[in-house]
């Protein structure tokens, strides 16, 4: 274990023993030697530097496992070959079959997913409609009022009446003219062709004032009872229909079906849990790299039965390494802060001395052959393509 240095300490020992040997030799030859003045030199003391042993390792690194037991039906990359984020290094039997269950669970989420689209597109299609159905019950309804509203009036406007009443005049005159006609024929027989020409021009002429005169009548009375009271019973019919319709409207408002939108909603959520499920087994019927590097260790052999959670490929980043510390102590590591620099040294490269930053310092200690040791995490400012996985290295904290 490598403990803390210093470059330089006092030289203040040496002129004091320079001043004495002087004084010596002048006692002993008896001869006056005067004195020269010798300057006072101050101590040089350097600052403490605390100096740890570490290793070097990558920065990205991973241990892989299945997290299923199976057997490898497949290894795609061997030990020492690159691969890239995402890509398939093995996997396990039953891959096909999984495949086909996620496609079928994927058209079951389309399928749901368009039901509960259907529910918000036929509501908009229903809102419109009863907004239709609506408008034409107030027409219907106002129709009516206003059908009953004439009727209450009278069987007939004034014009009708002047009308009848002209029509009662003509065919009062017609009778007094074909009455008189009469009068020339009434000695003849019955037989008589000219009379019977005049007895039928009287019934007509008598008709056709009876037919005014019962119009007259007709007018000058007062409501119809009977047109009122179907007016009445339009009126009722529209209105309850009116009403009916406004209450589906207002239901419509307040948004589609709300039982028909949690079930739809339910089922989609259940067939995306089911979808999500399958994807989650391929997932761990893969093995897959989580970065780029390289297949450092590989113990993948096709064929084998393996367990879930065993180790079976490292995998590392190989271009870009840390260091991180072994032998600190409780003594050192209380001088030592995040972001402080250091300087890095390799026992196998001794030419090669690379800057770092302190990045992490581990809060809690280890006992180390009875030593509280911490570990510090030092990201490294210039890389070399030299350094090689758990080389030894040698930490200057500055």
């Amino acid at each position: 274990m490598k403990r803390k240095i210093w470059k330089e300490k006092p030289i203040v020992l040496l002129s004091i023993l320079l001043i004495v040997s002087l004084a010596s030799c002048d006692s002993l030859t008896g001869m006056t030697v005067e004195a020269t003045p010798i300057p006072v030199i101050p101590p040089v003391i350097s600052d403490l530097k605390v100096v740890s042993e570490g290793v070097v390792l990558p920065v990205n690194s991973a241990e892989l496992s299945f997290a299923e037991n199976g057997i490898i039906e497949e290894v795609s990359v061997k030990q020492g070959e690159q691969v890239q984020a995402g890509q398939v290094i093995a996997k396990l039997e039953g891959l096909e079959k999984m495949l086909a269950d996620i496609l079928s669970a994927q058209t079951e989420v389309i399928t749901k997913q368009q039901d509960l689209d259907d529910i918000y597109e036929n509501y908009e299609i229903d809102l419109a409609q009863i907004e239709l159905e609506k408008l034409e019950a107030e027409r219907n309804l106002e129709s009516a009022i206003n059908g009953k509203v004439d009727k209450q009036q009278g069987r007939g406007d004034w014009n009708d009446l002047v009308r009848a009443q002209a029509n009662y005049g003509m065919a009062q005159a017609k009778i007094d003219e074909v009455q008189r006609k009469y009068h020339w024929f009434t000695d003849n027989p019955a037989s008589d062709p000219d009379r019977a020409e005049v007895v039928v021009a009287l019934t007509s002429a008598i008709q056709e004032r009876n037919q005014a005169l019962g119009e007259i009548n007709y007018f000058m009375q007062g409501p119809d009872p009977l047109e009122v009271g179907k007016s009445d019973a339009d009126i009722g019919y529209f209105t309850a229909e009116l009403e009916k319709k406004e209450a589906d409207w207002l239901d419509l408002l307040a948004g589609p079906d709300s039982d028909k939108v949690a079930l739809a909603e339910a089922e989609l959520a259940s067939a995306q849990m089911k979808l999500e499920s399958l994807q989650k087994d391929v997932e761990d019927i893969e093995l897959t790299a989580p970065f780029d590097g390289m297949i450092v260790v590989s113990d993948l052999k096709q064929g084998e039965m393996v367990q879930s959670g065993t180790v079976l490929v490292n995998l590392a980043d190989l271009s870009q390494w840390r260091i991180e510390t072994t032998d600190l102590t409780e003594l050192d590591i209380v001088g030592i802060n995040t972001g402080g620099k250091v300087r890095v040294s390799f026992d196998a490269l001794p030419d090669l001395e690379l800057p770092g930053i302190v990045r992490e310092i581990k809060q809690i200690g280890v006992n180390q052959q009875g030593d509280i040791t911490y570990t510090v995490k030092i990201d490294l400012l210039e890389q070399s393509d030299q350094l090689k996985w758990n080389l030894t290295a040698t930490v200057i904290f500055e």
